[in-house]
């Protein structure tokens, strides 16, 4: 982002499961392994008057996510299994558990930090995990398959460094933004494959729900 003088910018810390984690969950009190901030990416665009905040924000999804990410390569499976162009979907760790929100609304919380009089820093997360088994187990049902018939673990994708568990606390920003996730992992997953299935061809009719 480029910033004019007088206008406002930030600095966003990207909290990803690729990244070593020092415990379970991350609150901006806490400071994070020095393994962990080697990989953060971080971007500070100075300015002069700039409104500056630290943010870490956990996995954020959309249909625009990128296809070797866990959840958007579970939503493209199911399509690419639907419309015949896959049998099986190859996976890593399916007990690893993230943190996924919906990343429309963590643009509208990075919004709501800009308008606020003087800059603070913010943890934008749901507060809530899930596995990759249960992703897979929700978003094949969503269409009334057993995701055990397809998912196939292949070790090429398991993470030496795997953190089992990643969890934000986002009480900063209820209590100062006024922000929460609304959006329900169900519906994210939802909302992901519905996108999935039409770039697939597959009638939205074919799923059930979706």
């Amino acid at each position: 982002m480029t910033a004019e003088p007088g206008s406002m910018c930030h600095r966003m810390e990207h909290v990803t499961g690729r990244m070593l984690a020092a415990d379970r969950g991350h609150d901006l009190d806490r400071p994070l392994r020095a393994a962990l901030r080697r990989r953060i990416r971080t971007r500070l665009t100075p300015a002069i008057d700039t409104h500056n905040e630290r943010t870490r924000v956990f996995n954020h999804e959309s249909p625009r996510r990128g296809g070797t990410f866990v959840t958007r390569k579970v939503t493209r499976g199911v399509a690419a299994i639907l419309a015949g162009k896959q049998e099986y979907l190859f996976l890593g760790n399916l007990d690893a558990r993230r943190d996924w929100g919906y990343a429309k609304e963590y643009v509208e919380a990075m919004w709501r930090m800009l308008q606020q009089p003087e800059p603070d820093d913010f943890v934008i997360a749901t507060g809530e995990t899930h596995s990759v088994r249960e992703l897979c187990e929700v978003t094949f049902g969503l269409v009334g398959l057993d995701w055990e018939r397809y998912v196939r673990v292949d070790e090429k994708y398991l993470r030496p460094t795997e953190v089992e568990d990643l969890r934000g606390d986002a009480s900063r920003a209820a209590t100062r933004l006024g922000w929460r996730a609304q959006t329900t992992f169900r519906d994210l997953l939802q909302l992901m494959l519905k996108h999935d299935l039409a770039d697939a061809s597959v009638e939205a009719g074919a799923a059930t729900g979706a």
